[in-house]
């Protein structure tokens, strides 16, 4: 979960067009012949994905595990004008008052359901959220992209804040363990470390795609990374589409 993390996040993914996501999101919905009124985003982060979203109208709620991941949202919503309830909820609990149109996890938020149950506990809960002919849009990164992280170590240094990515990755169990030092420049220009572990699984595309049909979705659809073409090999991310009959 982000903790210490969540208060840089932005910092470091500053280069992220959540603009395009969000229309690209959009796109894969309509590709049903759907303009969703009601939408429920799942690990929403820090929001930036959120603001993009309500610029469009909808009557929007988000959700993620972490209370700092949307501490962060929240001020950044303010900030921007947009009326957006935020919830702390487990992507694999969803619950909702009233059912809603579309469902979406974007930018690796399927990557954390570190097993089967997990996954299929989301496609079911997310399935139940939906109404009939709604339909749940997200995405992975692809088991062969985190294989490929799995023994380097990466570093990201941005102004008075840096961290340094340790990776390894079990190829039996298809996850990728991320031992993350943050170095953050504090008023005295002294900088104080911090450190997370996040674990990911590299998810097949068969793999999911049987997840979301035994929850009971049709016309599951997969896509290349931000394309509307079936994924070419090697494929860094992968995203899914499906409709609740």
């Amino acid at each position: 979960m982000y903790t210490s993390l969540a208060q840089l996040y932005d910092r470091l993914m500053d280069d992220v067009d959540y603009a395009a996501w969000a229309r690209y999101y959009i796109s894969l919905i309509e590709q049903y012949g759907k303009k969703p009124a009601s939408l429920l985003e799942c690990a929403c982060g820090t929001g930036s994905l959120t603001k993009e979203l309500a610029k469009w109208g909808f009557k929007l709620t988000a959700t993620d595990l972490s209370e700092e991941m949307l501490e962060a949202a929240g001020e950044k919503l303010r900030k921007s004008g947009a009326r957006v309830p935020l919830v702390k909820q487990d992507m694999r609990l969803l619950e909702v008052p009233r059912k809603v149109e579309a469902v979406i996890s974007c930018c690796d938020g399927a990557n954390y359901l570190t097993d089967d149950e997990g996954m299929l506990a989301f496609a079911q809960h997310a399935f139940a959220a939906l109404r009939c002919g709604g339909v749940l849009a997200f995405d992975v990164s692809s088991r062969e992209k985190l294989k490929n992280m799995g023994g380097q170590t990466f570093c990201d240094e941005r102004e008075e804040v840096a961290a340094i990515w340790k990776n390894s990755f079990d190829e039996k169990t298809s996850l990728l363990t991320m031992e993350v030092s943050l170095y953050v420049q504090e008023e005295s220009g002294l900088y104080r470390r911090y450190e997370e572990t996040h674990v990911q699984r590299g998810w097949k595309e068969a793999e999911v795609v049987s997840i979301l049909q035994k929850a009971g979705f049709e016309d599951v659809r997969v896509f290349g990374d931000r394309t509307f073409e079936v994924p070419r090999a090697g494929e860094a991310r992968i995203h899914f589409t499906a409709m609740k009959p």
